[in-house]
């Protein structure tokens, strides 16, 4: 038996460009075989004009009694030939329901955290694989994005993601590693058909296979023909939908309810893309525009795709995690004089606080001007205000519907919620908002605005608050 080159000159013209490698290593055949050409490739041992240098990432999901093992063996396999490895362990054991989904999406969270700024994802699908991914696709009833599948090098984060084997067939990567005499890995849970890929590649892909041999490879270029198409439409609507999508990462869908159905589908998938979701189907698009967008109802409606929630709110959608959706009533927060920053509950930030001298407040914030006329002072994260006198606790609370919390803003009195639907801050967002009280006197909601309370200033000393947050919204 003759090696095939073919193999090799895959690999070589997809890596061609890079120089720092991350290999994601299951020690099955497929990613057996990719480290192996990989570093022959870096030895010289197959002619090449390549330099780089790469490593490989292993991912323990304990969902077989062999795990362990499996990871000692990737080690074993890495260290043998002279390449730099890590392992990583995730307890999946108790997960019952959409065990791939869920593990594909713990293992790319895994994969993000450890690329580095300079490195590429290098992943060992093929073109099995790629008929795999396209008919589940056809399954979900996809639009065209859905069905280019895997694309051989795209964007991965901030990096980006290779699939140099995706041109291969599997009867190409096994007859390399019989070849080779290379071992590998076989996960028994491949034979369970109760999972969709696997009753697609044991039932239905050889049926196809034997009617007509170069199925995969059709189904492979029908994937590339779909991608060129969403491509182009992508780059004809790529103004229009970032005129919509607003610096929040809201879509304001007001424009879209006077155009054609079509139009509207894709660039909701499109928005819905860019928020890194599966690839939605025509049902649930149905459901987003009738349900969400077109709704009369004066209760705010939601619509959960995949692990996220989808709501409106003045005339845009928005993406949202569930947790986003906690509420926090009824949680007040005493804040020790001596402490200099807060951890907040529910992954909502630290806030800081800083004792600073000498500093003109009045540089540090602007005014805003709404419909009425009316002005609000807007802070984008950090605060100047008063010291607390000594009689006088530091709080933070939370809107609590039951309770409504009033301030005065240049000599008036408003309440809470009058502010945030001036200032159009989301429902769902309005009970997480951290509210710093003196005793029982608001003076800011962070990141929103200050009120009178927060003045005078006496001596130059202003405290300075900080509140760091990831939240986009």
């Amino acid at each position: 038996m003759k090696i095939d080159l073919n193999i090799f000159n895959e690999i070589i013209s997809s890596i061609k460009n890079y120089k720092n490698l991350l290999v994601a290593f299951s020690g099955g055949i497929d990613s057996m075989v990719l480290i192996d050409i990989l570093s022959l490739l870096r030895d010289k041992k197959i002619k090449n004009n390549l330099s780089f240098k790469f490593r490989a990432i292993h991912i323990n999901h304990f969902l077989n009694k062999n795990s362990k093992k499996w990871a000692i063996y990737c080690k074993n396999e890495c260290k043998k030939r002279n390449i730099l490895y890590n392992i990583y362990e995730i307890n999946l054991s108790k997960i019952k329901n959409n065990i791939e989904e869920k593990a594909r999406n713990y293992r790319y969270k895994i994969f993000k955290k450890n690329i580095k700024s300079h490195e590429i994802l290098l992943t060992a699908h093929h073109q099995d694989d790629q008929a795999e991914t396209l008919l589940l696709s056809l399954k979900r009833g996809s639009g065209p994005l859905g069905l280019s599948s895997m694309n051989l090098n795209s964007k991965f984060y901030k990096n980006r993601i290779i699939r140099p084997l995706l041109n291969c067939s599997k009867i190409q990567i096994k007859n390399y590693a019989k070849y080779r005499k290379l071992n590998w890995i076989y996960d028994k849970s491949n034979d369970n058909e109760k999972f969709d890929r696997n009753f697609l590649r044991i039932n239905i892909i050889p049926l196809f296979t034997k009617r007509w041999p170069k199925f995969n490879y059709l189904v492979s270029r029908t994937a590339r023909l779909c991608y060129e198409q969403e491509k182009l439409l992508n780059d004809l609507l790529k103004k229009e939908l970032n005129k919509l999508i607003k610096y929040d990462g809201s879509l304001y869908f007001k424009p879209l309810i006077n155009m054609k159905k079509n139009k509207i589908f894709f660039l909701l998938r499109r928005w819905i893309h860019k928020n890194k979701i599966k690839m939605p189907s025509e049902k649930q698009i149905n459901i987003i525009l009738n349900e969400i967008i077109l709704s009369k109802k004066k209760s705010m409606p939601i619509f959960h795709l995949s692990n996220k929630i989808i709501s409106k709110y003045k005339n845009k959608l928005y993406i949202l995690e569930k947790q986003e959706c906690i509420k926090l009533d009824n949680t007040i927060i005493l804040w020790k004089k001596k402490n200099n920053k807060l951890s907040l509950p529910e992954n909502l930030g630290i806030i800081y606080k800083f004792f600073e001298k000498n500093i003109y407040y009045s540089e540090y914030f602007f005014l805003k001007k709404n419909k009425n006329k009316e002005f609000f002072m807007i802070f984008p994260i950090k605060i100047f205000i008063r010291l607390p006198n000594l009689n006088e606790n530091i709080f933070i609370k939370f809107r609590n519907k039951k309770k409504s919390f009033h301030t005065i803003i240049k000599n008036k009195k408003y309440s809470l919620k009058k502010i945030f639907n001036k200032m159009s801050v989301p429902p769902w967002w309005r009970n997480r908002i951290p509210l710093l009280f003196y005793n029982n006197n608001l003076i800011s909601a962070l990141g929103l605005f200050v009120s009178d309370f927060a003045y005078p200033i006496i001596n130059n000393k202003i405290l300075k608050i900080i509140w760091k947050n990831n939240i986009k919204n």
